[in-house]
């Protein structure tokens, strides 16, 4: 038979080890609460980064491109100006850039995100760089694709310096700086384009014109 001493004291380990287990319970819905509200920040964040990788052209000023107006093939270059993208090139004439970087025209098209050269009529749209170009180029952009050796990565994060990649497994790697990923290998996967031939091709009627003579009264002498 117990003495009372000895039920007194299983009656307060008792209340212990209830009192322990309630701080448990407590701590446990502590943690979960910590982890859920963690994770919403985590998606509330996804969002501005999604802004961040979304495709434009305002990042190319200069690059030279390939594209089709209304089903027109042009080409040309682009110029960013206040936050414009503006396709220069010698066809089509629309919203006029300052300085349309020794083109006839230029065509703005917004910020140059694959929606918007849907709304402006461009199609088969591609940037040209040389071969030179290429192997120079370490300003990696959103959806660039980078060969090292046998693999082949795409950037699907950009913000200043960093930049994270995407591997063929469709795994992250990185952060990385551009000059690490230039440095380590990393080259553009891109097709360079010929060297232009500085040729120029002008009609009859636009040589009369300038020289202020009928066509009828035209004569080119081959030297």
């Amino acid at each position: 038979m117990k003495t009372l001493w000895q039920w007194r004291q299983e009656r307060q380990a008792t209340k212990k080890t209830c009192k322990h287990s309630a701080l448990e319970s407590e701590d446990i819905r502590s943690i979960i609460d910590q982890m859920s509200e963690g994770f919403l920040r985590l998606i509330e964040s996804i969002e501005p980064i999604k802004k961040t990788m979304m495709k434009n052209l305002l990042n190319y000023s200069g690059r030279r491109f390939r594209c089709k107006f209304h089903g027109k093939p042009v080409e040309g270059k682009i110029q960013v100006e206040h936050g414009y993208v503006f396709l220069c090139q010698n066809e089509i004439d629309g919203c006029r850039a300052r300085n349309k970087l020794g083109y006839k025209y230029s065509y703005s098209v917004d910020s140059g995100s694959d929606e918007d050269l849907n709304v402006y009529n461009v199609s088969d749209f591609a940037l040209l760089m040389t071969a030179e170009e290429i192997e120079e180029y370490k300003d990696w952009q959103v959806g660039d694709k980078i060969t090292k050796g046998r693999d082949v990565f795409e950037v699907i994060f950009r913000s200043g310096e960093v930049v994270i990649l995407k591997n063929n497994d469709g795994l992250a790697e990185g952060p990385f700086t551009c000059d690490e990923i230039y440095n380590d290998g990393g080259r553009l996967v891109a097709e360079p384009t010929p060297e232009s031939d500085d040729s120029v091709e002008v009609s009859m009627a636009e040589v009369t014109e300038k020289l202020g003579v009928p066509v009828e009264k035209l004569r080119i002498k081959k030297e």
